[in-house]
């Protein structure tokens, strides 16, 4: 059964659906202000190493307008290729997007996800067409800074509850210190207080000097005296100030000075002359002339004085000994034509003078015996006269006359092979 409408009932429905079709209207037009629907609207593409999480929907903004949203996100062909944003621009906006316009990812706020921000370019460039290629502007994400400055901030104070740690574990000890320091102050005052009571009271040198006036005056008429005998030098009294002030005098003192000066270079030439005498040359060594020949090439292996005798003693040790045979071989090793061997022994700078000259020419010999008789170091054939010299010197507490580039031991001994250069 129908039942048929009312002129007044069919007036308030056409009403009804005026309304719906205004409301839908109103509804399509939001949508394609907030979305990009509709007719005017631009796609344009954008590529990005990193998409930061962007998903499709999220909104396109123009200088802080909403102006569109993400339509679709195309995943690269290749492993490496950018990520590309396809974007819908509202034709509303479309004049302000230029081709030279970039675009960036940020996000909207500290809860909401990300958004993309078109800066739109320069007025004088071009528009951009539908489907164009926009270039992308990487820039850091706030909240990555905020993360790394908070980490930054975190390493710092942990750095400053270390120091501070460290502070409280030290603050025992340099409040030890401190106290330490000032018993030691106190105690250097305490003595001083005590010096000063005791210059006071006349006591010890100073204290006399202070408080006796007898011996005060003494001090003073000497001094006067010292003054007086300066006055006179000056003046060119007596013997000393006729050599300071007249010329002659000086001259005579500087000829005498002279004169025993040649007379000692004399007296030294006649000792070396007595040296070098046959009968003599064996009974006197000069270190010196021993050691020092610029004409020969010297080879020399040497031994502290412990690794062969008991120190400031002249017995060979047995590990002594057996250092000596290694010396023996090494000289037998050595036999060059015209070759000579010396066997120098050496003490230590601080020992006595005589006792040190005594010890070391002891050592010289006992060691020159030892490579003779168990070594056989002075023959260099097998007929009787196939010899060369070997020679010992006790050098004493005095220093090598060669100049050393080796660092040695100062209590040693040396065994040396001088090979004449022609």
């Amino acid at each position: 059964m129908s039942r048929n409408l009312t002129r007044t009932q069919a007036a308030l429905l056409g009403c009804l659906v005026l309304a719906t079709l205004a409301l839908g209207w109103s509804g399509l037009m939001l949508l394609n202000e907030r979305s990009g629907f509709g007719g005017g609207s631009i796609h344009a593409l954008v590529g990005f190493d990193d998409v930061q999480g962007v998903e499709v929907g999220a909104r396109v903004r123009i200088q802080g307008m909403d102006a569109g949203e993400i339509e679709a996100i195309h995943p690269p062909e290749n492993p490496g290729d950018k990520v590309k944003l396809q974007l819908r621009i509202g034709a509303k906006y479309r004049h302000l997007v230029r081709d030279d316009a970039r675009v960036q990812i940020a996000s909207d706020n500290l809860f909401a996800g990300k958004i993309v921000r078109i800066l739109p370019g320069s007025p004088n460039g071009r528009l951009l067409e539908d489907q164009g290629e926009l270039q992308a502007d990487v820039q850091p994400d706030i909240l990555d800074q905020v993360a790394q400055a908070a980490l930054k901030l975190n390493k710092l104070l942990t750095e400053v509850d270390g120091t501070m740690q460290a502070f409280r574990s030290n603050g025992q000890s340099v409040t030890e210190e401190l106290a330490s320091a000032t018993k030691r102050l106190n105690t250097v005052l305490t003595k001083a207080d005590a010096t000063l009571d005791s210059i006071d009271k006349g006591e010890g040198t100073l204290g006399k000097l202070v408080k006796d006036d007898a011996l005060y005056k003494e001090l003073t008429e000497a001094l006067a005296q010292v003054k007086g005998a300066m006055s006179d030098v000056r003046s060119g009294e007596g013997t000393l100030g006729k050599l300071v002030k007249s010329n002659e005098a000086y001259g005579e003192a500087i000829a005498s000075l002279q004169d025993v000066r040649r007379m000692a270079n004399s007296v030294k030439q006649n000792s070396d002359a007595i040296k070098a005498l046959p009968v003599v040359r064996s009974y006197v060594v000069d270190p010196a002339k021993e050691l020092v020949r610029p004409d020969c090439k010297r080879i020399r292996m040497w031994y502290a004085e412990k690794d062969l005798f008991e120190p400031g003693k002249a017995v060979l040790t047995a590990n002594g000994k057996r250092t000596l045979d290694e010396g023996g071989a090494w000289l037998n090793q050595q036999k060059f034509p015209g070759a000579e061997v010396v066997i120098a022994s050496f003490a230590e700078p601080t020992q006595n003078g005589d006792f040190a000259a005594t010890v070391t020419k002891k050592q010289s010999e006992v060691v020159m015996e030892y490579l003779r008789s168990q070594h056989s170091v002075h023959r260099t054939g097998w007929w009787w006269w196939s010899t060369r010299p070997v020679r010992s010197i006790g050098c004493g507490n005095a220093e090598s006359p060669v100049p050393e580039t080796e660092k040695l031991a100062a209590a040693r001994i040396e065994l040396l092979v001088f090979v004449p250069q022609k």
